[in-house]
Parts: structure tokens; sequence; C-alpha cells
């Protein structure tokens, strides 16, 4: 299929179709990824910025029981009404309940029905704002202003929105400027992607690996680099998934 740019279309009930409407193999090592960074990592009081959210929330499922305040940040206004409708327990808006059911496996936590209720209403507590970014302006958050952030929260966003280096580029080094000095960014990206497929559409991918990333942060100003790779459990435009830690200096 024809490659698209009009991000106007991107629908999110397809997209959560598409890839989160079960937990395959690739869901359950991001799960697992997640869980292991937030309760490795010492992120008690901390303030989280979700940088380019999309319509999901599985990523902050472990996250909201370590740090203390989430800003939900999200280009399109169709995505963060998702958000929104899910804060606000909106029947229509996807059902992430299998995944919390999973993150509290993780955690050893009964998965009952209280305990799930739990922690949708500590995530959404936890959820101070939500608010557009736009990766290709030096200050994404404009006309919103904040402190920099302790920790970023990256997932399938610079590599999804454009299919140039140059553009890649710009959007890591801009949402780079929101974490402060030792601060810890947490970012999953597809690997060697050419496109991805959402409905009957396919979007823009720009192609990473774990050099290139590593390479990339590096010259940011990142070190303690530490990454993980997953091969794709689908043919979906993508060799697999890619994620990481690191830390600014």
């Amino acid at each position: 299929m024809a490659v698209t740019k009009d991000f106007k279309k991107f629908l999110p009930s397809e997209y959560f179709k598409e890839y989160y409407a079960n937990i395959d193999l690739e869901n359950h090592f991001l799960l697992q990824f997640l869980h292991e960074v937030y309760n490795t990592i010492d992120c008690r009081g901390k303030r989280l910025l979700e940088v380019g959210g999309g319509p999901t929330i599985y990523q902050l499922i472990s996250a909201c029981s370590s740090v203390g305040e989430i800003i939900f940040s999200e280009y399109l206004d169709t995505n963060r009404d998702e958000i929104r409708k899910w804060i606000n327990n909106d029947p229509l808006t996807s059902n992430w309940d299998i995944y919390i059911e999973h993150v509290l496996g993780l955690e050893k936590i009964d998965a009952s029905k209280e305990s799930i209720e739990i922690r949708k209403n500590l995530l959404r507590n936890k959820i101070n704002d939500i608010v557009p970014c736009d990766l290709f302006n030096e200050d994404p958050l404009f006309p919103k202003s904040f402190d920099e952030f302790d920790v970023l929260s990256v997932n399938f966003c610079p590599e999804s929105i454009t299919n140039n280096k140059e553009d890649f580029l710009k959007a890591v080094k801009n949402f780079s400027s929101l974490l402060k000095k030792s601060g810890l960014l947490v970012m999953c990206l597809l690997k060697n992607a050419t496109s991805y497929k959402v409905g009957e559409l396919n979007f823009p991918a720009y192609s990473v690996n774990e050099v290139f990333i590593a390479e990339t942060l590096k010259n940011l100003s990142f070190n303690d680099i530490t990454l993980r790779s997953f091969p794709a459990e689908f043919n979906s435009g993508y060799e697999g998934l890619i994620a990481l830690t690191a830390t600014k200096f």
C-alpha cells in the first residue's frame, strides 16, 4: 500500500485493533521491559513526560506506581481525546484492562477487579495534564511551559512520524531538550521499519537499528545506554522492537 503522511487520517480505534487488541509476544516484551525499568530504577516522586504517547496508556501502567507526576503529550487532537476519554472512564474508548491485569501479574499482585480498578485510578490521578506536542518544534510543548523533566517516556514516536533522517534527528534532539541532566530516558522503537499499517492505511517510518540509535543518543550527551531487542512476531513492515534506557549527562 502507498504511504500517507496525512496523520489526520490516523484512527485511534484502528491503531488499537492493529497492535493492542491482545497481548502478543511483542507486547509481552514491552510490558516486561517497562516493568523491570520502573521496578529497578528509583523514580519515586519524579516528574515524567510521556512524549508523543498516541492513544495508548499501556506504557504508563508500571510507571505510575513509581513516579510522582505524569504529563501526557501528543500531537494529534484525536489521540489526546482518547486519553481524556479513558481518564473519564468513557465506555466507548479502548479497554486496557488486560494490560493492567498482565502488569499486576508481573508485580505479583492478585489481578482482581478491585486491583485493576485501583491501578486504573492511580494512573488517572498521576496524569496531571494532557498537552499538545510537536517534535519538529524546538520547543515541543509550546505554548505550554514546564521545567525540565526527570523522566522521558518515548514509545514508537520519532521513527513513526517521518521517513527521513533529518526529521528523525530533529525530533530526537528536540525531545531530549526536555530532560534535565542526570534524567532518565525510557524509549521503545520499531527496528528497521519501512512503514506501519493502521487499518487500511500505511504511515511513514524511518529505519533505525541498535547501533544508529545508540550513536544518536551519545551525540546528544546520553550515556549508560542499555538496549534490548525483540524480533517482529508478524510481517508488519518492521523487523522488530528496540527498547532502551539512557541517562543524560
